[in-house]
């Protein structure tokens, strides 16, 4: 029950920010040997008990998912968090579509904030690029390697993901890159107008 109110506050916080479509993004816990993530295509901003996967940290051919309603999957993206866990000490990962920081994606190779919050939260985002941009062994190998460094990444075009010591944390971060991105870009709309 806790861990759902959990991933409910989280996902709702996604949804009512517009940091996520009806059924995208992903969220997911470390504890101990488990991971818990949300389904594919679950509604990030109304989530159930069932939309709440329990896989093995690590992956295991004899060892299936437990999970309450027996149709639902795992996030496509469970190998990235997966990954993400077993090499940075982080304890939970979002990953999320915001469109400002999507947008940004196409223009820069980094992200770099100026504004007090986006300097305190996260003051640079390296922006990866990739052939395949989800749920691909690129990313698999790839952003954990980053997310070492940096607190989020930006994914061009597709999203961004985040890391953190909970998902609170992880979703705080999110959250301030979008809103850092909204001020750098109409601090530039401004630049130009001015």
């Amino acid at each position: 029950m806790r861990k759902l109110r959990e991933f409910s506050r989280a996902g709702a916080l996604f949804f009512s920010q517009g940091l996520v479509s009806a059924s995208s993004g992903n969220l997911s816990v470390r504890e101990k040997n488990r991971v818990y993530i949300t389904s594919s295509g679950s509604f990030l901003g109304r989530l159930e008990h069932s939309d709440i996967v329990d896989i093995p940290l690590r992956e295991e051919k004899a060892s299936p998912c437990r999970m309450v309603h027996p149709r639902k999957k795992p996030s496509v993206e469970k190998n990235v968090h997966r990954n993400i866990y077993l090499r940075t000490e982080s304890l939970a990962v979002a990953h999320a579509h915001p469109p400002s920081v999507i947008a940004l994606s196409y223009e820069r190779e980094k992200l770099s904030f100026e504004d007090f919050e986006g300097k305190s939260v996260a003051p640079e985002i390296p922006v990866l690029s990739f052939s395949n941009s989800s749920a691909s062994e690129e990313l698999e190998k790839k952003l954990p390697e980053i997310l070492e460094s940096y607190p989020a990444v930006s994914v061009r075009g597709h999203g961004a993901f985040t890391a953190g010591r909970s998902l609170p944390e992880a979703c705080r971060i999110m959250s301030s890159i979008e809103f850092s991105s909204r001020i750098f870009i109409k601090k530039k709309i401004l630049e130009t107008v001015c």
